[in-house]
C-alpha cells in the first residue's frame, strides 16, 4: 500500500474518485430507479417470500410481520413519551436498561430468517416470542410513568411528541358508504368468506375496513389498478416517492414491500395500507392491470385489515402514510 501511494494513488470515497474523472472518460449514464426485492426477483417475487408467502404449513408471515409492526409502534410510542417526562424519571439507570433491551429484541423479532425460505418452526415461533418480549419491556417503562404521574394511559404523537388527554377511537364518526361510492371501481376479497365496510372520512379520504376468513390456498383483495406506472415509496425513501414506468418492468407480476403503505392506484388517487394489520407485500397485476394483497397458503383464523384512499397532492399522501404508518399517534395504557 505505500509503495501504491508513493506513486501518487490515495484512499477516497466514491464521490472523489468520480470528480477526479470529469471530463476524462465517457462515463455511464445514472441507472433508471430499482424496484425493492431480492438478487433473484423472479425466484423471490420481490420480496413476496418474506411478506405473504407461506412456504411451510406453520410459516405466517402476515402475523410476524403484523406484529413486529405493532411492537415497533408501541417502542417508538414509549420513546417519545419518554421525552415528555423529566430526566430524573426518564433517564434512570433501570428504564434506559429496558429501553435498550426492548430494542434489541425488537431488531432481533424482524430478522428474515422467520418469514424467508423455508423457515423452522423455531425461526418463525422466535420472532414472535421477540415482539413479546418488546410488549412486555414497553409495558413495564408504562407501569413506572404511570406511578410517577396522575395518569392511567398515554396518548402520544411520535411525529409532534405532544401528549393528547384522551383516546376516541378512530371509527366511531366515520360515515359510512356503499360500495357504488367508493373511489376505486373495483374492489372484492377473493378466496375467503368475509365483508367490506366503506366509510368516509372528510372529503378527501376514504376507509376500507375488510374481515374476512380463507377458504381458499391464495386469499386478500383485489384492486382496479388502471396506470402505466408504479408512483410509491422505496424502503429508507418513506418521504420520497419513485416514478417507474411498468413497460420498463419486467416481470408480469410486480411486488412492492411499500414500507410506509403507500402507491397510487389513479391520478391523485392513493392507497394506504396500514401495516399494523396488513403488512405484506403489493401485487401489481400488469396484464389483469389489478393491485393484490394477498396471501399464498393462508391460515384459517379470521383476518382485519384497513386501508386508506387519499384523494389529493403527491406531498399529502406521503404525509397521511407517514402518519399512519412510519410516525403513528400512539395508545400506550
Amino acid at each position: 500500500m505505500i509503495e501504491i501511494e508513493s506513486q501518487g494513488y490515495t484512499i477516497s470515497g466514491i464521490q472523489a474518485f468520480l470528480k477526479s474523472l470529469e471530463g476524462k472518460y465517457n462515463l455511464i449514464s445514472p441507472s433508471k430507479k430499482l424496484l425493492d426485492g431480492s438478487w433473484n426477483m423472479e425466484r423471490s417475487k420481490g420480496g413476496y417470500i418474506w411478506s405473504g408467502f407461506n412456504s411451510q404449513p406453520h410459516e405466517d408471515d402476515m402475523r410476524i410481520r403484523n406484529q413486529t409492526w405493532k411492537s415497533r409502534s408501541r417502542l417508538i410510542g414509549l420513546e417519545s413519551l419518554l421525552n415528555v417526562f423529566p430526566k430524573e424519571i426518564s433517564q434512570r439507570p433501570d428504564v434506559l436498561e429496558r429501553l435498550s433491551r426492548a430494542w434489541k429484541a425488537q431488531l432481533l423479532a424482524e430478522i428474515s430468517d422467520s418469514t424467508g425460505w423455508y423457515p423452522t418452526p423455531h425461526e418463525v415461533q422466535y420472532s414472535l416470542i421477540k415482539a413479546d418480549e418488546v410488549f412486555e419491556d414497553v409495558a413495564h417503562i408504562v407501569y413506572l410513568l404511570k406511578l410517577a404521574s396522575s395518569l392511567d394511559s398515554f396518548l402520544i404523537d411520535t411525529y409532534s411528541g405532544e401528549l393528547f388527554d384522551t383516546y376516541e377511537d378512530s371509527l366511531e364518526d366515520l360515515v359510512k358508504i356503499e360500495k357504488s361510492d367508493c373511489w376505486i371501481d373495483l374492489i372484492r376479497i377473493f378466496g375467503s368468506e368475509g365483508d367490506l365496510i366503506l366509510f368516509q372520512i372528510g372529503d378527501d379520504m376514504q376507509r376500507i375496513i375488510a374481515d374476512f376468513i380463507p377458504n381458499d390456498d391464495c386469499c386478500g383483495l383485489e384492486i382496479d389498478f388502471n396506470i402505466e406506472y408504479l408512483l410509491y415509496c422505496p424502503a429508507l425513501m418513506e418521504n420520497e416517492c419513485i416514478n417507474i414506468d411498468l413497460v420498463d418492468v419486467k416481470p408480469e407480476a410486480v411486488y412492492l414491500p411499500l414500507p410506509n403503505g403507500l402507491i397510487c392506484i389513479n391520478e391523485n388517487t392513493f392507497l394506504i395500507k396500514h401495516n399494523e394489520f396488513l403488512n405484506i407485500s403489493a401485487c401489481v397485476d400488469k396484464k389483469a392491470k389489478k393491485l393484490m394483497f394477498k396471501i399464498t397458503n393462508p391460515h384459517s383464523y379470521g383476518i382485519h385489515w384497513e386501508l386508506t384512499i387519499f384523494k389529493g397532492e403527491l406531498k399529502l399522501a406521503i404525509d397521511l402514510a407517514n402518519r399512519i404508518n412510519v410516525s403513528p399517534i400512539v395508545y400506550l395504557v
